[in-house]
């Protein structure tokens, strides 16, 4: 369903005022509400449920747009999630679980007593239209040794409804990964008359880089765009920690007592282990945001193919609000770089009506840079399922270039970072106003990276050829006893070793180490 509306112009006197249009059940239980919230968030969502009053969620597409002139509306429902447009462009998908019954409604709102909101609408469409066929999810990161990862892919009912549909699924490029069971880096699905409008289809990891996988279809239709996939190396293990000791480890762990913002916090405040988790628990002396955060002793680094990925258990998030319902927390991870930039994934908590939820603040250079305001919401983590305080695994994978944040295993979104060298990963709780308290609770640290040594054996006509991946030296040994090991010499040039089978001995063994 699509709906497209011109918001002629907004006038607004007073504190706040909105103009927006609702996608919405009779009884409001569910909607989208897209809409200018002039005096507070700017061009913004509601969604109910999740966050149906207050600011709403401030689109960060649209943050430069502050004009109240004419601007046009479209609003795209496919009975899961509704997409919003402005002018053409997209500013992401929200959840809206209706099919039917679905009411389209226009409106005009003042914020407080004596504010007062004129809006104007003309040239409404509403339409259904054939969707375009879609993959869930759209992008796909693996490493050499995974198995396959499932991927959804769904075609509109009336593609074939009359008669059967094709659907092919090509690698651009069949060297780092294809759809399993593909000829040639195509595989062909079909979608039987009537049958189910979802199929699902694995990926094969081949070699290290980056392929996407482009959608063509019988008849011809529409593709919502490429699936773009990603193959790593197999990582090492660079650290692992359950907090099970009676203390932090500092061979680990740093503390950090730096305010998020500029606040300080009480001398009963810190960080200790409790029942197997490490329990941050700050009360604010002076504002804003105090706390603390526990950073990594080891740095790291990280490239296109070998990246470095921190995952962790935020278990819960417990507060008191001495001041009152403005007081607010945060909880979250962090990748940091030596010059001061990072990104601080995060479930940033309100108790007044504003709904924060699952947030990004980074600094990486750019004009857009949050150091310590409200920083950028996450659509795809809004909601009662992630916006809960509750037991969530967490998880930041930094390339060099860019940071992909997930949570229970959702990709969420992808942040600009060109950092590469001298990484630091944490996490850290913070509070904002003086006397409130926040307390976080963390377990299950994994940082892992680089990559994995993997050594093959292969005939190539009259030679055995030896090659490996990763970094090391090339060792060998006929008969594995211990100090029978010896460096092969001369040096492989390289990370291949070719052998005549002519010279080839009886048996002899080989590692990189």
């Amino acid at each position: 369903l699509s709906v497209e509306l011109d918001r002629v112009y907004i006038e607004q006197v007073g504190s706040a005022g909105r103009t927006g249009v609702f996608l919405t059940t009779d009884d409001r239980s569910k909607f989208v509400f897209f809409a200018q919230n002039v005096g507070e968030t700017g061009w913004e969502v509601n969604v109910n449920p999740g966050n149906p009053t207050g600011g709403g969620t401030a689109v960060a597409a649209f943050a430069g747009l502050t004009d109240t002139d004419n601007h046009r509306l479209r609003l795209v429902a496919n009975g899961e999630t509704v997409e919003i447009f402005l002018d053409g462009i997209s500013g992401g998908k929200y959840p809206f679980a209706v099919t039917t019954g679905i009411r389209v409604e226009l409106g005009a709102y003042a914020r407080a007593i004596g504010d007062t909101v004129l809006g104007r609408f003309d040239n409404v469409r509403i339409e259904s239209f054939l969707a375009c066929t879609e993959l869930s999810p759209q992008a796909v990161s693996m490493n050499l040794a995974e198995s396959g990862q499932s991927v959804k892919i769904t075609v509109p009912s009336l593609l074939h409804d009359a008669a059967p549909a094709a659907v092919t699924i090509t690698s651009q490029n069949p060297g780092v990964a294809v759809p399993t069971g593909a000829v040639n880096g195509a595989l062909t699905l079909t979608f039987a008359t009537g049958a189910a409008d979802s199929q699902t289809f694995t990926v094969t990891p081949v070699g290290k880089g980056t392929t996407t996988f482009v959608i063509t279809s019988n008849p011809g239709n529409c593709s919502a765009g490429p699936l773009v996939v990603d193959i790593v190396a197999v990582p090492q293990v660079l650290l692992t920690d359950d907090f099970s000791g009676i203390e932090i480890d500092p061979a680990k762990w740093t503390l950090d007592s730096t305010a998020f913002n500029s606040g300080t916090a009480t001398a009963e405040s810190g960080v200790t282990l409790e029942n197997g988790q490490v329990k941050i628990d700050v009360t604010a002396e002076s504002p804003l945001w105090p706390g603390f955060a526990l950073l990594t002793t080891q740095t790291y680094s990280a490239a296109d193919t070998t990246p470095v990925t921190f995952d962790l258990d935020r278990t819960k998030l417990e507060f008191v609000l001495v001041t009152g319902t403005g007081a607010e927390q945060r909880t979250g991870m962090y990748v940091k770089e030596p010059g001061g930039n990072f990104v601080f994934f995060n479930e940033y908590v309100a108790h007044d009506g504003r709904n924060f939820g699952w947030r990004f603040n980074k600094v990486n250079g750019q004009p857009d840079d949050d150091a310590v305001g409200a920083g950028v919401n996450i659509p795809a983590f809004d909601g009662g399922n992630f916006d809960d305080r509750g037991a969530h695994h967490l998880k930041m994978v930094a390339n060099g270039s860019t940071v992909k944040l997930y949570l229970d295993g959702v990709f969420g979104a992808s942040v600009d970072f060109p950092f590469s060298d001298g990484l630091t990963l944490g996490f850290g709780a913070y509070v904002d106003e003086r006397l409130n308290v926040t307390r976080g609770f963390f377990d299950n640290a994994k940082i892992s990276g680089g990559e994995t040594p993997r050594l093959t054996a292969s005939l190539q006509g009259a030679n055995i050829v030896i090659s490996w991946t990763g970094t090391g030296t090339l060792e060998r040994s006929d008969t594995l006893l211990p100090g029978s090991w010896i460096v092969v010499t001369p040096a492989p040039v390289g990370n291949s070793l070719t052998i005549p089978r002519a010279a080839a001995v009886a048996r002899r063994f080989y590692r990189i180490h």
